[in-house]
């Protein structure tokens, strides 16, 4: 059965030496860099994306303004 101990009174067993820092404190392992290739992948795509529809309402905005001039 584990402890439930507040973080407050694992640091007071861990300073006075009773305990190491890390006793009973897990962590997660494994290459993080995968998770961060992918968003770095994730974000170049939609920044791409982004691009492309800026281009494109930039050019209807300019087709629109060139009509517009042409009308009057």
């Amino acid at each position: 059965m584990a402890l439930n101990i507040s973080s407050e009174v694992f640091r007071e067993v861990a300073e006075k030496g009773w305990l190491s820092p890390d006793s009973g404190v897990t962590h997660g392992s494994g290459p993080p860099f995968r998770s961060a290739q992918g968003t770095e992948k994730r974000k170049e795509y939609y920044q791409k994306k982004l691009e492309e529809k800026n281009q494109t309402l930039e050019a209807e905005l300019e087709q629109k303004q060139q009509e517009e001039q042409d009308s009057k």
